[in-house]
């Protein structure tokens, strides 16, 4: 996902840095217009939209992973928090509610996003 944002940023750098010149650093005539630049940022930025809605799009609770990466769950009524799959110990496998340390039941899931990154002073 951050490539493909980084990509889109690029594509739009490009265009915005070109688009009145025509010309590369060297004087070069440029192969690609300005038409394409726009239509290569379109389909970037369309490409990234879908992408981030996919992400938190609501998934059935039976294609969550059960390696024991924490999701977002729903449990039918409510966004509770984060759960993970428990499979070890002397517990039976069950989806265990992160916060609370109990059993639950969800429907739906979603991954967690990615932590800010950090900010250097």
């Amino acid at each position: 996902m951050t490539d493909l944002i980084k990509r889109v940023a690029l594509a739009i750098e490009l265009k915005m840095q070109f688009k009145d010149f025509g010309q590369d650093v060297g004087g070069n005539e440029f192969s690609v217009s300005i038409a394409q630049l726009d239509r290569l940022t379109r389909a970037c930025e369309e490409a990234a939209r879908a992408a981030i809605a996919e992400c938190f799009k609501w998934r059935p609770i039976e294609t969550a992973p059960k390696d024991g990466t924490p999701i977002i769950y729903f449990d039918g009524r409510h966004c509770i928090g984060e759960a993970f799959w428990q499979d070890k110990d002397e517990h039976p496998p069950a989806w265990w509610d992160e916060a609370n340390t109990e059993e639950v039941e969800p429907t739906h899931w979603m991954p967690l996003p990615n932590p800010p990154e950090e900010q250097k002073p």
